[in-house]
């Protein structure tokens, strides 16, 4: 039932090549969402509850519109489908991003060729002036890698409790 939503304080969409990816990552699954679900994920919204996308996740919340637009296509063009690998994340600790508070960063795996993040620079410097980028890619020291534009593996809403990362914490 569409209602069950409401009952609710966190939501959770999580990643998995939903409809196999074969569109685009998240595609159709934020279309269904948007057929079935629009009023209750507005309404979700604007009682201030939480939500998560992992990997997909995140996709499917940037196609739904609720966290800003930016490019998920493959970094580098002979990386499998299901590349599988691990990966440390340098966390900015001054956003307003509830998820990653107390952590300087993480290592998480990654479960997907579409693991990496492409916007406009417009798109970064807003996000950036606005402090909603969450996560870059890091060395194994946690230092954001260079540039930052191509790093970035998370992003949140203003306020904080948005937040979408391309990362899989659930396969730790």
């Amino acid at each position: 039932k569409k209602e069950l939503l409401l009952e609710h304080h966190v939501l959770v969409i999580g990643g998995g090549k939903t409809f196999g990816d074969y569109l685009f990552p998240g595609k159709l699954f934020a279309q269904k969402l948007k057929h079935y679900l629009l009023h209750e994920l507005q309404q979700f919204i604007s009682q201030g509850k939480l939500i998560l996308g992992l990997g997909n996740g995140f996709q499917i919340l940037v196609e739904l519109g609720i966290l800003p637009f930016v490019d998920f296509k493959k970094h580098i063009s002979f990386l499998p489908r299901n590349f599988n690998s691990w990966a440390y994340l340098s966390v900015q600790t001054t956003t307003p991003c509830i998820y990653t508070k107390g952590f300087q960063g993480m290592y998480l795996p990654l479960l997907s060729s579409y693991s990496f993040v492409y916007m406009e620079q417009q798109t970064f410097e807003t996000l950036q002036k606005n402090n909603q980028l969450v996560l870059f890619y890091g060395d194994s020291t946690y230092k954001p890698l260079q540039p930052l534009e191509q790093s970035v593996c998370g992003i949140c809403d203003a306020s904080g409790k948005i937040f979408g990362l391309l990362a899989h914490p659930e396969g730790y």
